[in-house]
Protein backbone atom coordinates (compact mmCIF):
# COMPACT_ATOMS: atom_id res chain seq x y z
CA UNK A 1 0.00 0.00 0.00
CA UNK A 2 1.52 3.46 -0.59
CA UNK A 3 -0.02 6.86 0.47
CA UNK A 4 0.18 9.33 -2.50
CA UNK A 5 -0.07 13.35 -1.76
CA UNK A 6 -2.18 15.46 -5.08
CA UNK A 7 -2.63 18.83 -4.26
CA UNK A 8 -1.99 17.87 -0.54
CA UNK A 9 -5.15 15.49 -0.57
CA UNK A 10 -3.64 12.09 0.72
CA UNK A 11 -4.56 9.19 -0.77
CA UNK A 12 -4.37 5.35 0.07
CA UNK A 13 -3.89 2.84 -2.95
CA UNK A 14 -2.55 -0.79 -3.16
CA UNK A 15 0.55 -1.19 -5.59
CA UNK A 16 -1.02 -3.62 -7.47
CA UNK A 17 -4.18 -2.12 -8.24
CA UNK A 18 -2.28 0.97 -9.42
CA UNK A 19 0.11 -1.41 -11.89
CA UNK A 20 -3.15 -2.53 -12.78
CA UNK A 21 -5.14 0.63 -14.10
CA UNK A 22 -1.68 2.11 -15.57
CA UNK A 23 -1.34 -0.36 -18.18
CA UNK A 24 -5.06 -2.24 -18.47
CA UNK A 25 -7.21 0.86 -17.08
CA UNK A 26 -9.86 0.39 -14.60
CA UNK A 27 -11.42 -3.02 -13.15
CA UNK A 28 -14.77 -3.62 -13.90
CA UNK A 29 -17.09 -3.22 -11.17
CA UNK A 30 -17.00 -5.50 -8.61
CA UNK A 31 -13.76 -7.14 -9.56
CA UNK A 32 -10.93 -7.98 -7.71
CA UNK A 33 -6.86 -7.57 -9.36
CA UNK A 34 -5.52 -10.89 -7.70
CA UNK A 35 -1.92 -11.83 -7.58
CA UNK A 36 -2.36 -15.24 -9.66
CA UNK A 37 1.42 -16.44 -7.51
CA UNK A 38 -0.49 -15.73 -4.00
CA UNK A 39 2.19 -13.66 -3.37
CA UNK A 40 0.77 -10.19 -2.38
CA UNK A 41 4.39 -8.51 -2.67
CA UNK A 42 4.53 -9.57 -6.62
CA UNK A 43 3.00 -6.56 -8.42
CA UNK A 44 4.05 -7.57 -12.00
CA UNK A 45 1.69 -7.21 -14.74
CA UNK A 46 2.18 -10.76 -15.41
CA UNK A 47 1.15 -12.19 -12.44
CA UNK A 48 -2.04 -9.93 -11.82
CA UNK A 49 -5.54 -10.60 -13.03
CA UNK A 50 -9.15 -9.09 -12.97
CA UNK A 51 -11.45 -11.57 -11.07
CA UNK A 52 -14.62 -11.88 -9.73
CA UNK A 53 -14.59 -11.56 -5.35
CA UNK A 54 -15.57 -15.38 -5.68
CA UNK A 55 -12.33 -16.80 -7.94
CA UNK A 56 -10.38 -14.11 -5.68
CA UNK A 57 -11.37 -16.47 -2.84
CA UNK A 58 -10.95 -19.18 -4.43
CA UNK A 59 -7.21 -18.01 -5.39
CA UNK A 60 -6.41 -17.30 -1.61
CA UNK A 61 -7.46 -20.73 -0.24
CA UNK A 62 -5.39 -22.83 -3.57
CA UNK A 63 -2.73 -20.69 -2.58
CA UNK A 64 -2.85 -20.85 0.92
CA UNK A 65 -3.02 -17.20 1.58
CA UNK A 66 -6.37 -17.48 2.95
CA UNK A 67 -6.04 -18.43 7.28
CA UNK A 68 -9.09 -20.63 7.83
CA UNK A 69 -10.30 -22.23 10.30
CA UNK A 70 -8.71 -22.61 13.75
CA UNK A 71 -5.30 -21.09 12.20
CA UNK A 72 -7.31 -17.43 11.91
CA UNK A 73 -5.83 -15.66 14.42
CA UNK A 74 -9.76 -14.15 15.83
CA UNK A 75 -10.79 -18.23 15.72
CA UNK A 76 -12.89 -19.26 18.81
CA UNK A 77 -13.51 -23.00 17.78
CA UNK A 78 -11.23 -25.67 16.81
CA UNK A 79 -11.98 -28.68 15.30
CA UNK A 80 -12.57 -30.36 18.52
CA UNK A 81 -14.89 -27.87 19.44
CA UNK A 82 -16.76 -28.15 16.73
CA UNK A 83 -17.24 -32.42 17.07
CA UNK A 84 -18.52 -31.38 20.28
CA UNK A 85 -21.07 -28.86 18.89
CA UNK A 86 -22.38 -31.41 17.30
CA UNK A 87 -22.18 -34.07 19.79
CA UNK A 88 -24.00 -31.83 22.53
CA UNK A 89 -26.37 -30.63 20.15
CA UNK A 90 -27.38 -34.01 19.16
CA UNK A 91 -28.14 -34.88 23.08
CA UNK A 92 -30.88 -31.72 23.08
CA UNK A 93 -27.93 -28.90 24.03
CA UNK A 94 -29.54 -26.29 22.90
CA UNK A 95 -27.74 -22.93 20.99
CA UNK A 96 -28.03 -20.76 23.62
CA UNK A 97 -26.04 -23.17 25.56
CA UNK A 98 -23.72 -24.29 22.73
CA UNK A 99 -23.46 -20.68 22.39
CA UNK A 100 -22.10 -19.57 25.95
CA UNK A 101 -19.98 -22.87 26.68
CA UNK A 102 -17.91 -22.28 23.44
CA UNK A 103 -18.17 -18.48 24.28
CA UNK A 104 -19.54 -17.80 20.65
CA UNK A 105 -22.68 -16.16 19.52
CA UNK A 106 -25.69 -18.13 18.81
CA UNK A 107 -25.58 -17.53 15.07
CA UNK A 108 -21.95 -18.88 14.87
CA UNK A 109 -23.29 -21.92 16.49
CA UNK A 110 -26.18 -22.00 13.84
CA UNK A 111 -23.80 -21.42 11.22
CA UNK A 112 -22.04 -24.40 12.06
CA UNK A 113 -24.74 -26.47 12.76
CA UNK A 114 -25.53 -25.86 8.84
CA UNK A 115 -22.22 -26.63 7.40
CA UNK A 116 -21.88 -23.13 6.28
CA UNK A 117 -18.56 -22.28 9.07
CA UNK A 118 -16.68 -25.52 9.87
CA UNK A 119 -17.69 -27.82 6.67
CA UNK A 120 -14.28 -29.04 6.29
CA UNK A 121 -14.66 -30.88 9.77
CA UNK A 122 -15.53 -34.41 9.00
CA UNK A 123 -18.61 -35.18 10.88
CA UNK A 124 -20.58 -38.48 11.42
CA UNK A 125 -23.69 -38.23 9.27
CA UNK A 126 -25.61 -39.39 11.70
CA UNK A 127 -24.75 -36.32 14.25
CA UNK A 128 -25.46 -33.50 11.54
CA UNK A 129 -28.86 -35.43 11.02
CA UNK A 130 -30.14 -35.52 14.67
CA UNK A 131 -28.06 -31.84 15.31
CA UNK A 132 -30.73 -30.73 12.77
CA UNK A 133 -33.85 -32.49 14.19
Amino acid sequence: MVTLSVEGKLATAYVHRLVWTAHRGKPRKGYHIAHMNGRADDARLANLNAVSPRENVMHSIVHGSQVRGEDHPLAKLNEQKVRDIFQQRARGATVAVLAKKHGVSPSAIRLVLVRENWAAVHIEPSLIDAAAA
